[in-house]
């Protein structure tokens, strides 16, 4: 769980890129939140960037400050209007900051020379609302159709679209409200003390209180501390009756799947707030920060100068069997072996990758803190991995931690 998107990524680690020829459109557009600023990174082949600028023929493998400054002259006549965005409601032009030369097998494009341009936008406020129209769309090197892919990241925020003639407009969002419908989790039971027991205390409180006043103060305090005795002995035995109860064989994986979906679906979120505030609702502190961590870290892994990130797209519960149950710090716990499928999305240079990895662990899943469990629900303690393997031939990587 924690590491998946290390294991999606694996591959991306291992030289899958130095290949002669890019697989697929030779532009892409990166997109990056930083704070509350924007910029932006486009990346291309020489070839199809030189027409875009109007360049007829393109300096050297070394450029000079001449060569270069008339590359970035070229540049901005063009991108500021080409890369405009809407940011909040707000038309803002691109500011081509610097431009760089890659010869082969140094950017993404393998054989072929590359460019890296960089962008910047000055904005007033930060983006909330970020939409993109685009106009050139290259050919495909594999032979699809003209697009260019358009990647955007930020601490806790991921989008990836691709562009094309029919569809050149994209808008993304930052969830300030993070309303997401998580999936219910059961709540935890109290066992109910039985109305036999509740009903005799409340005649004998009665009684105590009638015997004072018909018997007189002496006769009716005696009799008043015998039925105090019977009273206590009474509160006595329901001591226990409205103990926390731990939910049945079934009902336990039911809660495990739900804590497990509840997680991957906390990252849905588009702020590093609003991931927070649904872990929260699911998981112990003691396990939120490295929890959220370890998952933000296993989706974004720098690979060759670039950056890969992973998305999580499809979880499937293979298997669930209930471990011995135990308390933990006083509270009903119980522990599930589990075994999930996930299935990922990963972005990088430009073109993507269908990943599925399975893993195995130890879910520990504790009773919430509620008013004697009054409205409390299950919460994850703890998730303990201990396999994780590539499908379709691929293989995984050992997890570094839990």
């Amino acid at each position: 769980m924690i590491l998946s998107g290390v294991c999606l990524l694996a591959a991306l680690a291992s030289g899958a890129f130095s290949t002669s020829k890019h697989p697929g459109p030779p532009v892409f557009l990166e997109l990056h939140l930083e704070g509350g600023g924007l910029s932006a990174v486009l990346n291309g082949e020489q070839s199809v960037l030189w027409d875009w600028f109007g360049m007829e023929e393109p300096p050297g493998v070394t450029w000079t400050e001449v060569e270069r400054a008339q590359v970035l002259s070229a540049a901005r006549g063009v991108l500021p209007q080409m890369a405009a965005l809407e940011v909040n409601g707000q038309r803002v032009l691109a500011q081509v900051r610097s431009v760089d030369y890659l010869g082969a097998y140094q950017g993404a494009y393998g054989a072929e020379p590359s460019l890296l341009l960089q962008l910047d936008y000055e904005l007033l406020e930060a983006p909330h609302q970020v939409s993109l129209e685009w106009s050139l769309f290259p050919e495909d090197s594999l032979g699809g159709v003209p697009r260019l892919p358009v990647h955007l990241l930020g601490a806790a925020s991921f989008d990836y679209v691709v562009l094309t003639a029919e569809e050149p407009g994209w808008t993304w969002h930052r969830d300030l409200s993070d309303t997401f419908a998580l999936p219910p989790v059961a709540p935890v039971e109290v066992r109910s003390r039985p109305v036999l027991r509740s009903m005799t205390l409340l005649i004998l409180g009665l009684a105590a209180g009638l015997a004072v006043s018909v018997f007189g103060s002496h006769q009716g305090r005696s009799l008043m501390i015998g039925l105090g005795g019977i009273f206590l002995a009474g509160v006595w035995s329901t001591i226990g009756a409205g103990a926390l109860a731990l939910p049945g064989g079934s009902q336990s994986l039911v809660i495990s799947e739900s804590l497990m979906r509840r997680v991957y679906a906390a990252f849905d979120s588009t702020t590093e707030e609003g991931i927070y505030r649904l872990l929260a609702s699911s998981v112990e502190p003691e396990l939120l920060d490295s929890l959220y961590q370890g998952i933000l870290g296993s989706l974004v892994q720098a690979d060759q100068g670039g950056g890969a990130r992973g998305r999580v797209e499809s979880l499937e519960i293979t298997q669930a069997e209930l471990r011995p149950r135990v308390s933990l710090s006083g509270r009903p716990a119980f522990g599930v072996q589990i075994e999930w499928v996930v299935g990922g999305l990963v972005v990088h240079f430009g073109h993507e990758h269908s990943r599925r990895v399975r893993y195995g662990g130890l879910a520990t899943i504790v009773a919430g803190q509620g008013k004697r469990g009054d409205g409390a629900s299950w919460r994850l303690a703890g998730l303990d991995i201990h396999s994780s393997v590539r499908e379709e031939g691929g293989s995984g990587m050992a997890p570094a931690g839990k």
